[in-house]
This record gives structure tokens, C-alpha cells and sequence, in this order.
């Protein structure tokens, strides 16, 4: 496999027909396939030979992922023209033999604001590929490039780089400043009012459960179990809920205090996250539903990561739970199994391959939640305390099965799992996850 190959290649993704159509989690563009793979090969070949337009029509066939129908390109004779859905954005533009532009409409405005554009010329600053500017009282971010320098590389990074930050920025502008206007969003799925209230229900319980239980510990003595508790929920309600728009910012604002280069020491950095969250809870309903919806994506928004980085830090982090182990802490051990998974869907550009595998530890640690939303799966019963080995095991056969061919040395020995508790079973679960091979 060549280098892109390595980075996007991975089998389809396991589906269920009748299962429910719920979000989970970001969008992973590490879902090409074959096909796809080859329209990028010939597109880096047709740039060689300076084809361009055909290098466009090929690199926009790799991009475009059929199962959303998130890119819409048209080719005619002297140009390709395109859209991207990114979230709650649509990149548009035109690519031909001279050049290729693309721009997205982030928010309108109706008399002009230095605050508003002293923030974006700031953040111009940082922008490798785009600039922001402003058209027709619209802000917008853009993208130009002779077609001599746009390597398919180059055309992917820039893109990337422009439908990221529109789909970010929209809504952190329109928060700041709500004179500002949304602009093109009516692709944005709305979710039912049933999605919503549960949702909403499991975002308000999980933060005032934690906070609790992480209350109930000396901050001393327990320093580093209350951060995995803390850091735990807000990667969860990051996998989850799949929130977007301002909610969605604002946890991983949440998650940044922790990681701050600063003075503070963790029990500080604990402190300030529980009274973040608290700041969370006095939100209306209201105000959290307009960040509970479904988009369509293009790009992910974390860099692809190779399978060895993901075991190793699984490996590493599960050496942590012995201590609780032994004085049968067996919440912390749940909680610290829970955020290794977590900040692997958070921080990683993770195979779908592995998804898959720690969707049913998501699904098996959050069953009552997972039921809520439609599906029928019971792996386990938080009332008897019971888990569902012949249901998980069946789950997990499937995805090694549908992985064979991309994978064939792939094995998952469910018979070494653990199902007598169920914080027996996540340790025994993520062991059994660094013994898988992926080569």
C-alpha cells in the first residue's frame, strides 16, 4: 500500500439494516475503498502528466463517500464543478486546468463589526491553506491554487482545512456575537423530539453522577481517579451524544482545561472542570437542543492514526487500574477502562475495523442508554448486574468475520473475557483488544 493507502484504506463498515439510525461520535474519512483508492492513484498520475481536469474529476470520485452522498461534483469540459458537505457548512467551487477555488459561507452580517473581524483576521494568522474574507456582508473562508501546484495531497489538506474550520467557526461566531446570521443550513438533519429528550435526559444524569462520585473522593489521595472520572464523561458525551455547534466546542473547551500548559496543579484542573460542568447543568433545554442534530461530513477532524499508536496506549494506560484492582476500587477500574476507550474515539483517527470493536464495549457499558434509542441488543442488565456473554460474543465474532479480508491475521479471544462484572469484563475486554493483529 502506498502512503495514502496506509492512511485512508479500511474495510466497509459493519451495518445493520434495522438498526437505529443514531450518530455516534465524529466522522472518520478512513472508509475508502478500492475503487476510491484507485480513482486517488490515477489522480496523482494525471497530475503528473498535467491532466488536470482529470485529475479533479478522479481526486473528487476519491473523496466523495456514497453511503452519505457528501460530495456533488460535476465535470464539463472546461471545468469540475463541486460541493462538500462538512457538517454545517457546503463548500463550493470550480476547478480547472488554470485553477482551483473553493469557498464556504460562514455567517452574514448586516452593518459590520471590528470584533468580528479583528477574531478572524487573528486566525488567518494560524491558516496554512485559507484565508477568511468578507463578500457581500457574508464572512467567508476561501481557498485559491494554480493547478500546476495542487497535487491531490495538497488539494485534500487545503479542503480539509476549509470546511473544518467554517464548520467550527459558524457557530462559535454566532455564539460570541448574535447579531450574526446563520447562512446555508438547511442540509442540517433534524433529530426527533424522542432522540433529543433522551439525550438531553443522559447528558444532564451523567454530568450530575460524576460530579457526585468524584465529590465523594478525597482530592488528595485520589487525585488521578477523579481526573480519569472527569475526563472519562466528557469524552463519553463526546461518543455518545454526538453534539454539535456551540455544545460540542464548548466540552472540548472542557477537555482543554485539563491539558493546559499552566501552573495548576490536577486537583485545580479537576475543580475547574466540575465548575464547567456545572455551568452546563444551568442551561435550558432549549439551548442545548440547538446543538443536538445530525450532519453529513466530508473531512475527520482528527489526523489518521496507525493501529500500533492506538494498542500502545492502550497498553499503557490499562497498567493503571491495578492499584484500584487490588483495593477493589471497581468504579475508578470501570472509570479509567472507560476513558481509555473514550480518548481513543476522541483523540484518534482510528480504523473503522476499531470502531467497531470498542462500539460494543460503548454499547455494553451504556445498554440502558443504547435500548433507549431503539436497538435490541442486550448485552447487559444493569438491574441483575448480568452480562450477555452469547450476545457479545456473537457481536464481536461478526466484526472479526467482515474484517477478514482486509485483515486476515485479525483474531478477538472472546472466550478470555471476563463476564462475571461487568468491570471485570471492560479490563478483560481492552486486553484482549492489545492481543488483536491487525497487519
Amino acid at each position: 500500500m502506498g502512503l495514502f493507502s496506509k492512511f485512508f484504506s479500511s474495510p466497509k463498515v459493519q451495518s445493520g439494516t434495522n438498526k437505529p439510525n443514531i450518530q455516534f461520535g465524529r466522522y472518520t474519512d478512513r472508509n475508502k475503498n478500492a475503487e476510491q483508492l484507485e480513482c486517488w492513484t490515477r489522480a496523482v498520475d494525471f497530475f503528473k502528466e498535467k491532466k488536470y481536469l482529470d485529475t479533479y474529476n478522479e481526486f473528487f470520485k476519491y473523496l466523495r463517500d456514497p453511503k452519505i452522498d457528501n460530495v456533488k461534483f460535476k465535470t464539463y469540459n472546461d471545468r469540475v464543478e463541486f460541493e462538500i458537505i462538512q457538517g454545517s457548512k457546503i463548500v463550493k467551487g470550480t476547478a480547472s486546468e488554470k485553477e482551483i477555488f473553493a469557498e464556504a459561507e460562514v455567517v452574514k452580517f448586516e452593518k459590520p463589526n471590528v470584533a468580528v473581524m479583528r477574531k478572524l483576521l487573528s486566525e488567518n494568522y494560524y491558516l496554512w491553506f485559507t484565508k477568511f474574507t468578507i463578500i457581500d456582508k457574508m464572512f467567508t473562508i476561501r481557498h485559491r491554487c494554480p493547478s500546476q501546484s495542487a497535487h491531490p495531497t495538497s488539494i485534500y489538506f487545503a479542503l480539509k482545512e476549509l470546511a473544518n474550520v467554517a464548520d467550527n467557526f459558524d457557530d462559535v461566531l454566532i455564539q460570541e456575537f448574535p447579531f450574526l446570521q446563520a447562512v446555508n443550513i438547511d442540509h442540517i438533519q433534524q433529530l426527533s423530539d424522542t432522540e433529543k429528550n433522551i439525550k438531553i435526559k443522559y447528558f444532564r444524569d451523567a454530568i450530575n453522577q460524576t460530579i457526585k462520585r468524584v465529590n465523594e473522593l478525597d482530592a488528595n489521595q485520589f487525585t488521578g481517579a477523579r481526573s480519569f472520572m472527569m475526563l472519562s464523561l466528557t469524552y463519553k458525551l463526546y461518543y455518545l451524544l454526538a453534539p454539535e455547534g456551540a455544545l460540542l466546542d464548548e466540552i472540548r473547551e472542557v477537555q482543554a482545561i485539563f491539558f493546559e500548559e499552566n501552573e495548576l496543579y490536577d486537583v485545580e484542573r479537576v475543580d475547574r472542570m466540575i465548575e464547567a460542568y456545572k455551568l452546563f447543568l444551568n442551561k435550558t433545554d432549549e439551548e442545548i437542543f440547538k446543538s443536538l442534530y445530525k450532519v453529513k461530513a466530508t473531512f475527520a477532524v482528527v489526523r489518521p492514526t496507525h493501529y500500533n499508536k492506538v494498542i500502545n496506549f492502550v497498553k499503557d494506560e490499562i497498567e493503571k487500574i491495578h492499584w484500584y484492582r487490588e483495593n477493589k476500587h471497581y468504579d475508578i477500574q470501570l472509570a479509567i477502562c472507560e476513558y481509555i476507550v473514550a480518548y481513543s474515539c476522541f483523540s484518534f483517527g482510528m480504523d473503522p475495523v476499531i470502531t467497531d470493536i470498542f462500539h460494543v464495549f460503548w454499547h455494553t457499558l451504556n445498554n440502558d442508554l443504547f435500548n433507549e434509542f431503539g436497538f435490541k441488543e442486550q448485552f447487559y442488565n444493569a438491574t441483575t448486574k448480568k452480562l450477555n456473554q452469547g450476545s457479545i460474543t456473537e457481536a464481536i465474532t461478526k466484526i472479526v468475520a467482515n474484517n477478514k479480508t482486509t485483515y486476515p491475521h485479525l483474531t478477538f479471544a472472546t472466550k478470555n473475557l471476563n463476564f462475571k462484572t461487568i468491570h471485570d469484563f471492560a479490563a478483560s475486554f481492552l486486553y484482549e483488544f492489545i492481543n488483536c493483529n491487525f497487519d
